[in-house]
């Protein structure tokens, strides 16, 4: 990975020329997953993309040809961004009249993001974590989509953790959707679903879909971006296969920076509150 990023950065600070600065970063995503970017800041801009080369790296085959081709691709998108009208895209993060429009929550992992917890505003819920982030769909590949709130962007804005929780909450259930699988299956590329697994707060829904199947509901984490919903049919065959069907899907399916949880979650319409019904293994533990 190391040889194959230092190549790519060669190659455009040869392409580039002079006026511009390049170096390597290493951000920490969901679950501890480290992803190896190359930053780019071009002389009297405010801010600069980051291009993350993982995913090249994973079809890089050795080739003289594939590096002029990745770069090629790499530097359409670095003067896309330059195009944009940064100071702009800065004060709808940094000014929270703007923000807060965009603010949604997510949920993570608890035990699997201690560490980047620790200067992020959260709630712990049951085994996982309610973080906020700022969502702009607008911005040119190779800047982020999305923003988690920090602790300092949180100070920047002057505002209360449970303000800003209390506006996020509201912004993701009045998004909120949910839809049979059948449908899904039916139409998979027309379903944008971004951490859309915050689904498990919205109790409202979750009373709807319980009223509507006539039974309390068992909750699957498919991933950060999506829960699976099953009635109770109340029996132990249902429950034993439960216990494995998680693991499975997050072991075999699931990329390890989207995984959510190998727990299982039950909603009890009459209580009107959601539990664990089965604590799975850590995330860590999984791929060994």
């Amino acid at each position: 990975m190391e040889e194959f990023r230092k190549k790519l950065m060669e190659e455009l600070n040869r392409k580039l020329g002079k006026g511009y600065e390049l170096w390597v970063t290493d951000v920490n995503k969901n679950n501890g997953t480290i992803l190896h970017g190359i930053s780019i800041l071009k002389d009297g801009e405010i801010g600069g993309p980051t291009i993350y080369v993982d995913n090249l790296y994973q079809t890089f085959r050795g080739t003289s040809e594939e590096v002029e081709k990745m770069v090629h691709d790499i530097l359409a998108d670095i003067r896309a961004c330059f195009e944009t009208d940064n100071e702009e895209i800065c004060k709808n993060v940094c000014e929270y009249d703007r923000a807060k429009e965009h603010l949604k929550v997510a949920l993570c992992n608890y035990e699997a993001n201690k560490e980047t917890l620790s200067y992020r505003p959260h709630k712990r819920i049951l085994d996982l974590a309610v973080i906020a982030f700022v969502s702009n769909n607008e911005v040119p590949l190779g800047r982020p989509g999305i923003i988690d709130v920090s602790d300092r962007l949180l100070k920047i804005w002057g505002v209360s953790k449970e303000e800003m929780f209390a506006t996020a909450l509201k912004n993701t259930m009045n998004d909120a959707f949910c839809c049979k699988l059948s449908d899904l299956l039916a139409a998979q590329d027309d379903f944008q679903l971004p951490r859309g697994a915050s689904m498990l707060l919205n109790g409202l829904a979750l009373n709807q879909i319980a009223e509507e199947l006539n039974s309390n509901l068992f909750i699957y984490p498919s991933s950060i971006h999506e829960v699976l919903i099953l009635p109770d049919e109340g029996t132990r065959k249902q429950r034993r296969m439960q216990k494995e069907m998680v693991e499975e899907v997050n072991e075999s399916n699931v990329s390890p920076e989207e995984r959510l949880s190998n727990s299982v979650y039950y909603f009890d319409r009459e209580k009107q509150e959601v539990t664990i019904d089965y604590l799975g293994k850590p995330l860590s533990a999984l791929n060994k």
